[in-house]
């Protein structure tokens, strides 16, 4: 079989996600190997993920926000808004700990499970926001230089033909 791009290259490789063939030289372009089609599809969804969950955490900024402006202490403020916006990251952190611990509750367990996460998460968000942001930030400037490395490698693949 032939590549699905090089239609006249044999094939050496599929992609692992959809089962496309690929020569050597589109094989080596991403880890795992992927063709262009499923790695650009899967940076948007991993870039999408990230863009939710700032928004989320901005929402929530802005509600934290809200409902401390009546506070006494400025700084007592800033710290509710600041944990209030970091529920996304500790809630994140408690989903990946308790993964498969969920499934074996009894009622009651799944009736004070979100209430209970809900408050841990408050509580250890604050904590571990500064690393989950500085991941998501890193992992964002990551994803735009790979896709903007595609765009100018198909650009100089056009120029060229």
């Amino acid at each position: 079989m032939n590549c699905y791009y090089h239609h006249g290259t044999a094939g050496s490789a599929s992609c692992h996600e959809c089962g496309r063939t690929l020569c050597s030289s589109c094989s080596d372009r991403f880890n795992p190997i992927l063709c262009e089609g499923c790695f650009t599809s899967s940076q948007s969804s991993e870039r999408k993920e990230i863009v939710k969950k700032f928004t989320i955490s901005g929402i929530l900024l802005f509600i934290g926000m809200i409902f401390s402006i009546g506070s006494g202490s400025l700084g007592t403020a800033i710290i509710s808004t600041y944990f209030i916006a970091a529920i996304p990251f500790g809630w994140t952190l408690i989903s990946r700990i308790l993964s498969g611990w969920v499934l074996f509750m009894g009622i009651r367990g799944w009736i004070i499970y979100p209430f209970a996460k809900l408050l841990a998460s408050w509580v250890i968000g604050g904590f571990v926001a500064p690393f989950y942001l500085y991941k998501m930030i890193k992992r964002f400037k990551e994803i735009n230089n790979d896709m903007n490395t595609v765009i100018q490698e198909n650009a100089d693949l056009k120029a060229g033909a």
